[in-house]
């Protein structure tokens, strides 16, 4: 319905027709508002996510992909538009150009230990400048590869699949999405501890107050580094899986989260 309105209403202001035929339509009149999805990952569905991806059949690249989207929060086609020049190990940051960033805001992630440990996993498979190059290597996955990746290992019995194991990441709570990973990323800080306005910060939302946003201009940088550390703990004791100082290069062993 919105491409159809797109179409037809431009095509009305260049009069190249006489009447808008999408003028009256609405959400609710073509099936109703989409409801949003509440769907996030508990965190005893982290902990079997980390015991049945390896056992998947799914690649490690998108393995990898799939725990630095939950350590950092970022939106999908963020990361996947991502080059290795938007990475910077010695400072720590993954940067989100602001024509990457959905809100059109620039954005620069803390890299904790956790998140460091997956981007040095996908350097040792680099081939081209993208942080994970589509199949022909000429641009990024897109974000309907990935999607894949994950639905179809969460199959209904008796549905067709492409992969061998259709069952390979089902979890407790019913079937997740890779979207899902970001809004079990807020959750996960919020049970930590970490305060709501701070979380939005990490994730970049805009803020839906206009005169907060007009006026409170801080970006509580530190704030934001101390939540990302935080959440790179949690999924280093989720996965029962010490990050190794030597993953880490430049890291000190007395600096580990």
């Amino acid at each position: 319905m919105s491409n159809l309105k797109q179409f037809f209403g431009y095509a009305d202001s260049e009069e190249l027709i006489s009447q808008d035929p999408t003028r009256r339509l609405t959400k609710e009149r073509v099936g109703g508002r989409e409801k949003p999805r509440k769907r996030f990952l508990n965190n005893q569905e982290i902990k079997t996510l980390s015991g049945i991806l390896p056992r998947s059949t799914m690649r490690s690249e998108y393995q990898h992909l799939i725990w630095l989207l939950l350590a950092t929060g970022c939106r999908v086609n963020e990361v996947l538009r991502m080059k290795w020049k938007h990475i910077d190990f010695e400072k720590r940051q993954l940067h989100i150009p602001s024509e990457h960033a959905k809100n059109t805001n620039s954005h620069d992630v803390y890299l904790s230990n956790f998140a460091v440990a997956q981007l040095r996993a996908l350097e040792k498979t680099r081939t081209t400048d993208w942080l994970v190059p589509g199949r022909s290597e000429r641009g990024p996955a897109t974000r309907q590869v990935l999607t894949k990746q994950v639905t179809d290992r969460q199959k209904k019995p008796g549905a067709k699949s492409r992969v061998q194991d259709d069952q390979a990441l089902v979890l407790p709570n019913g079937r997740w999405v890779i979207h899902d990973l970001r809004r079990t990323t807020a959750t996960v800080m919020q049970e930590l501890g970490i305060m709501p306005y701070i979380v939005k910060k990490c994730l970049n939302q805009k803020i839906e107050d206009k005169i907060v946003e007009t006026y409170q201009r801080a970006q509580l940088k530190r704030q934001q580094q101390d939540a990302f550390k935080k959440m790179g703990a949690f999924l280093e004791r989720s996965c029962q899986k010490r990050i190794k100082p030597e993953q880490i290069p430049g890291v000190a062993i007395n600096s580990m989260i």
